[in-house]
């Protein structure tokens, strides 16, 4: 009652978080893109496996550039689930996902 201007920022709906979520991810995912590809350097990556408590396979890639700043950033790119074995063909399978869905295969250190 003291300040109605609260109703505007209350979900309205059962999906409202979900779709706020969402919409961050998006315009995060964008903004690290963006940051990516404008790097002075080229992107190097530490990639890590491990299995959650719940027995998820999970692969997380974080990419290490320097911004156009000249500063050294770090970024999480992916933390993604893994099907079935552990085995270094599915692991690498996931990882060029990554690199591809981010646009960084120009920018890869190889």
């Amino acid at each position: 009652y003291l300040n109605p201007a609260v109703d505007n920022h209350l979900p309205s709906s059962h999906n409202t978080i979900q779709q706020w979520t969402l919409r961050m991810y998006g315009t995060e995912k964008g903004r690290i893109q963006q940051k990516l590809q404008s790097s002075l350097s080229k992107i190097h990556f530490t990639v890590d496996l491990w299995t959650s408590p719940n027995s998820l396979a999970i692969l997380g890639v974080i990419g290490h550039y320097i911004s156009e700043s000249g500063v050294l950033q770090h970024s999480i790119l992916a933390l993604k689930e893994l099907d079935g074995a552990h085995s270094g063909e599915i692991q690498a399978v996931s990882i060029m996902e990554v690199y591809t869905i981010m646009g960084l295969l120009r920018k890869l250190d190889t």
